[in-house]
């Protein structure tokens, strides 16, 4: 099996992402050294790997992740929408939930 070299900038806070990314590449052939493809590894660290000799590895330093000569993989379309907030009167709310019931109270004539 012909593998490739990549890297995929997860971020911090998408352990799901990681997983699914994880995945993917164990159904693609790739494995983590000496653990095989039967376990979701490290889904905290921000930045997985893959070797063209089908291994995958992980870490947390962007400066390596930058520095690293494998392409990267684009997969921002896996990551959740982040969702915007507004706080009034010391409670927090999305923008979105706020904005479409303000859209169904009627303003006051005056």
């Amino acid at each position: 099996m012909k593998f490739k070299a990549m890297k995929f900038n997860i971020g911090k806070n998408y352990p799901l992402v990681s997983e699914a990314v994880q995945e993917i590449l164990f159904n693609l052939g790739y494995a983590w050294g000496g653990i095989g493809r039967s376990k979701h590894v490290q889904t905290s660290m921000p930045h997985l790997y893959v070797s063209v000799v089908g291994l995958m590895t992980y870490g947390d330093d962007d400066d390596g992740f930058d520095r690293h000569n494998a392409p990267e993989i684009n997969i921002e379309w896996m990551k959740p929408e982040e969702r915007g907030t507004v706080i009034i009167g010391g409670k927090t709310y999305y923008e979105d939930e706020l904005a479409e019931a303000l859209s169904k109270i009627k303003e006051v004539e005056q």
